[in-house]
């Protein structure tokens, strides 16, 4: 290790190449932030207009119904095991959108294309370096 630190501090040209792999893996993860970042936005904005659309067919239903809302406790007991079934659902189904949403960044050609030549670009400055 010390003869590495050593070498490093006397090359300049060894001590290049790692400045350049640690820029490209630098650049790399604030690509695969900015990407997965405007995902998340994507993701979370149209999570929030869901939540509004069923918030607002839950107000029209109540409103349908005249304002009951009230049960018997026993029908309300009954219904605790539905809502966790429709909280579990709803989870999977979130789940499911998010799934979709990384996929699709994932397989845009500027991701693949920014995966692929970062990656090149890594591998070259590696070899440079252990080669050199």
């Amino acid at each position: 290790d010390a003869c590495l630190e050593e070498c490093l501090l006397t090359n300049q040209h060894l001590l290049r190449t790692l400045t350049l792999v640690m820029m490209t893996c630098h650049v790399f993860t604030a690509r695969m932030e900015a990407y997965f970042k405007q995902s998340s936005n994507e993701y979370r904005v149209r999570a929030e207009a869901s939540q509004t659309a069923r918030m607002q067919v839950r107000m029209r239903s109540t409103a349908q119904q005249g304002g009951k809302g009230a049960e018997s406790p026993r029908r309300e007991e009954g219904r605790g095991k539905d809502r966790h079934l429709g909280v579990t659902t709803q989870r999977r189904a979130r789940l499911g959108e998010r799934e979709q949403d990384l996929s699709a960044v994932i397989s845009r050609a500027a991701f693949v294309t920014t995966l692929s030549h970062l990656e090149r670009r890594f591998d070259e400055l590696v070899e440079k370096f252990i080669g050199d």
